[in-house]
């Protein structure tokens, strides 16, 4: 079953873009269409929520969500961050990414 399973999975292939930069796929914004359309299902989640009144708001009060999102966002990916170092060191990897 473990041969079956491994002839059928795919690995991405690293290749590098244009300048040079390491990517999994040849072209890196192959997943936009995938992206926009999860950009766009969160602001229909909104709508049905908020009733659209997001598009009425007073811009500073915007702004003011924007910044509370990324922190949110930070802040996953710090707790992100911290897992796969769990992992990479579960796994040998040695120490710690210092950027």
């Amino acid at each position: 079953m473990k041969g079956a399973l491994a002839a059928r999975t795919r690995m991405p292939r690293v290749q590098r873009g244009p300048d040079g930069v390491a990517c999994l796929t040849g072209d890196p914004v192959a997943a936009w269409g995938a992206f926009t359309r999860g950009v766009a299902a969160r602001l229909e989640k909104g709508r049905d929520v908020y009733g659209g009144r997001s598009f009425s708001r007073d811009p500073a009060a915007l702004a003011g969500e924007v910044g509370e999102e990324l922190l949110d966002v930070a802040g996953w990916a710090f707790v992100l961050w911290t897992r796969l170092e769990a992992i990479r060191g579960a796994l040998g990897g040695g120490e710690a990414v210092d950027g």
